[in-house]
């Protein structure tokens, strides 16, 4: 098995950029996540009236939190 390398311009070897993008994936699930908990903790804070002002019943928060299409 061979194995190639590619210099970078800096002359350090080049970052697997598989590894680059795991990193970059797991901090987007994570922004995602609070981001969902944002939604899902400002929509249970509503009254019914305000929830149904948008559209909305408290059986509707979770996936609303979780597609982000309300309340925002």
């Amino acid at each position: 098995m061979t194995t190639a390398t590619i210099a970078s311009p800096t002359g350090f070897p080049a970052r697997p950029v598989g590894l680059i993008h795991l990193i970059g994936d797991i901090i987007e699930g994570v922004r995602e996540g609070s981001a969902t908990a944002s939604r899902y903790e400002r929509l249970s804070r509503m009254s019914s009236k305000q929830l149904a002002d948008i559209g909305l019943t408290r059986f509707d928060i979770p996936q609303a939190a979780v597609s982000g299409k309300a309340g925002q």
